[in-house]
């Protein structure tokens, strides 16, 4: 079964609750640098002393409204503009 997408634009996501899932249709305004955070040994810390690597990103919709994100480990280092 496909699933249906249900986009809002991105002026009303300030209205949604934190943790819930929202479709958004958009482009890519910006993209930051692949940024390292060096890891601390710490037994509380789940990286356990590995850098951690985060990207920021902005998505624009038709409206001119935008979002930033941030994409964590994997995403961050994986992304790329050419795929």
């Amino acid at each position: 079964m496909l699933r249906a997408f249900e986009f809002q634009p991105i002026r009303v996501l300030e209205d949604y609750a934190c943790n819930r899932s929202v479709d958004v249709c958009g482009i890519i305004a910006f993209v930051g640098p692949l940024e390292t955070i060096p890891g601390r040994k710490d037994p509380r810390n789940i990286s356990n002393g590995a850098d951690r690597h985060k990207r920021y990103l902005t998505i624009m919709d038709d409206s001119l409204h935008s979002i930033d994100l941030t994409f964590w480990g994997t995403l961050a280092t994986d992304f790329s503009l050419e795929d």
